[in-house]
C-alpha cells in the first residue's frame, strides 16, 4: 500500500527556500524568521533561481515512476511531460492526502489500514517556513515549478476531498468519525 502527502506548492516552496538559507546562513527554521531584509531576499532569490536551473523542489518529481525518465526532464524547457508523469504516479498511490489537513489525512490512513482514531501526532513537524509571502520576483523565476505542483496538489486535493467524504460517509458524519475508526479497528478482519 503507497501513501503519500502532499503540501500545497507556494508553502512547500517558500519552506525549502527558506530551509536552504536557514542552513547556509547557520539560522534555526521557524524560530528566525527572515524579516522581508534585503539580503535575506537576494539569498531566496539566489536559491529559487538554482532551484529553477536545476528542477530542484518540484514535488511532482517524487511521483514520476521512471527514474530514466526523470534525468531526461531533469533541465526541460518544457516541464509538461514531467507534469503527466508525476499525474501517472499519483494515480497510482492508495493513499493521498494533504499536510494542511494533516489529522484528517491521518484518519484516512487509518480507514484504510483498519487502525485506530490518530489521537496524538507527537511527530508532525510544522515550522512557519512555508509561510512566508512569496515574492513576485521568485514566483515568477518558479513559475513552472508553481504550475506543475499545482495542478499535481489539485489532483492530490481532489481525490483527498473524495476520499474522506466516502469515509465520512461511512462513518455516520464527521463528528463519529473516531469513534468509527476506532471500533472498526477492534473488528477482526
Amino acid at each position: 500500500m503507497i501513501a503519500t502527502v502532499i503540501r500545497e506548492p507556494a508553502a512547500q516552496l517558500m519552506s525549502l527556500l527558506w530551509h536552504l538559507h536557514a542552513y547556509e546562513t547557520g539560522r534555526v527554521v521557524g524560530r528566525t524568521h527572515p524579516h522581508a531584509s534585503e539580503s535575506t531576499h537576494r539569498d531566496l532569490l539566489r536559491w529559487a533561481m538554482r532551484c529553477r536551473y536545476r528542477r530542484q523542489g518540484l514535488q511532482s518529481k517524487w511521483f514520476i515512476l521512471d527514474d530514466q525518465a526523470w534525468r531526461r526532464y531533469r533541465y526541460p524547457n518544457d516541464i509538461a511531460p514531467v507534469c503527466l508523469s508525476a499525474a501517472e504516479g499519483l494515480a497510482r498511490c492508495h493513499i493521498v492526502g494533504v499536510s494542511e489537513r494533516l489529522r484528517d489525512t491521518l484518519r484516512l490512513v487509518a480507514w484504510r489500514m483498519r487502525l485506530p482514531a490518530p489521537r496524538d501526532v507527537p511527530h508532525a513537524r510544522n515550522t512557519t517556513a512555508g509561510t512566508l509571502p512569496m515574492s513576485d520576483s521568485i514566483r515568477t523565476l518558479l513559475r513552472d515549478h508553481l504550475a506543475c505542483d499545482t495542478e499535481l496538489y489539485g489532483r492530490a486535493y481532489s481525490r483527498f476531498a473524495k476520499d474522506y467524504a466516502a469515509l465520512v460517509a461511512e462513518a455516520g458524519g464527521e463528528t463519529s468519525i473516531d469513534r468509527y475508526l476506532d471500533g472498526r479497528a477492534m473488528l477482526p478482519r
